[in-house]
């Protein structure tokens, strides 16, 4: 766990560019970090990431399925936890190859309903990335799951 500040964010993203080409890339992170990152990604892989090429989800009315049938999926998806639960199946169809998430201490262990959808939404979509990378400036507990 890194404090905020230290550049979890950037460290990430030159992570996840030495293995670009296993991408596309999908971006787990609260709602209110989503234009955060797509900003970020922008600016620190100029040339590799282009604006057109970020996809940030912002509603369960966007089905990525529909709106990718048949081609390949953006080269970045940039999605919030809640709506990672909501569109499961879908991003569960969509193959990512390198996947971040950012607070990932909000996927854990809990006895609240809601919590552990969005855990197993992310666990599930994790496991079928080649690559995970996880961000968090919060100490676990030793045993998260």
């Amino acid at each position: 766990a890194d404090e905020m500040g230290v550049g979890k964010t950037v460290q990430a993203i030159a992570c996840a560019s030495c293995y670009r080409q296993e991408w596309p890339l999908l971006v787990v992170v609260p709602a209110s970090l989503r234009l955060v990152w797509a900003n970020e990604l922008e600016r620190w892989l100029p040339g590799v990431v282009e604006p057109k090429q970020v996809h940030v989800v912002f509603g369960s009315e966007d089905k990525l399925s529909l709106n990718f049938a048949g081609k390949e999926p953006p080269l970045v998806t940039i999605v919030s936890f809640k709506m990672l639960e909501i569109l499961a199946h879908e991003f569960l169809e969509l193959r990512f190859g390198v996947v971040i998430v950012d607070e990932s201490h909000n996927i854990r262990s809990t006895q609240k309903k809601r919590d552990s959808k969005q855990t197993e939404a992310a666990k599930r979509v994790v496991a079928g990335a080649k690559r995970a990378i996880l961000l968090t400036g919060t100490p676990s507990l030793s045993k998260p799951y």
